[in-house]
């Protein structure tokens, strides 16, 4: 929900987000050189969300020797990489202890945070929240969300005994699921 509502706040109303890569890293780690290329449809952005301790993040060009520019990811940042960023080379050389107004942020975080009703967060257990807080203090957490499929494309998609693509959806018979799935020579069930 939450990310449906950023993503259109953007500009990409009708986002659906169909997966998500939670990274974790402690203060010694770091994310090689990459491009997000496995989705489907390139044309839906990808959304990111910081939180913890601070990154250095690089963004490069299309090609994997275009010189980066280096940025700052701190807690509560939100990235959205689309149209032409969509498919730069980046990296997270680096993480660094928050900045000082951050860092007393991170130390204050309690459950007494009031949600309101309809808030597209939800309430967690003080016992949970906790070690949330302890675990955010010294490490970063960063949350990919990603829209999969293109228009008219069904998941899961799977492939057939010569790795072609092939449309699958579920079919009710009688109570019990069965996956159809249709290939340019017939139809599988599985």
């Amino acid at each position: 929900m939450l990310s449906v509502r950023i993503t259109a706040a953007c500009g990409f109303p009708g986002f659906s987000s169909e997966a998500a890569i939670l990274n974790y890293y402690r203060s010694d780690s770091s994310l090689g050189i990459h491009v997000d290329e496995s989705e489907l449809d390139h044309s839906r952005p990808l959304l990111s969300l910081s939180f913890g301790q601070s990154a250095i993040f690089l963004l490069g060009g299309p090609q994997r020797q275009d010189p980066p520019t280096a940025m700052f990811m701190h807690s509560g940042d939100v990235m959205l990489m689309s149209g032409p960023s969509r498919l730069l080379y980046h990296a997270v050389p680096r993480i660094l202890p928050a900045p000082p107004q951050l860092a007393t942020c991170l130390e204050e975080l309690s459950c007494a945070l009031a949600l309101q009703v309809g808030s597209v967060l939800e309430p967690v257990s003080e016992e949970d929240w906790d070690v949330c807080s302890r675990y955010i203090q010294s490490s970063r957490v960063n949350m990919t969300v990603r829209q999969v499929l293109g228009p008219g494309q069904i998941f899961p998609l799977q492939t057939d005994d010569k790795h072609r693509m092939v449309e699958c959806h579920d079919d009710a018979n009688s109570g019990k699921r069965k996956r159809t799935c249709s290939d340019p020579v017939g139809t599988i069930d599985t």
